[in-house]
């Protein structure tokens, strides 16, 4: 078996008391992108 798995990137991960949300995406230009707009927000 030669195949890599798939990179997923972890973007961000918003908690609270009773639930988590974590955003994820396979593009690495994807997730660069998402990181600046959550940081400016």
């Amino acid at each position: 078996m030669t195949d890599k798995p798939a990179t997923t990137y972890v973007v961000s991960v918003f908690e609270k008391p009773h639930w988590r949300t974590i955003l994820t995406t396979k593009d690495r230009a994807s997730s660069h992108r998402a990181l600046r707009t959550l940081r400016k927000g």
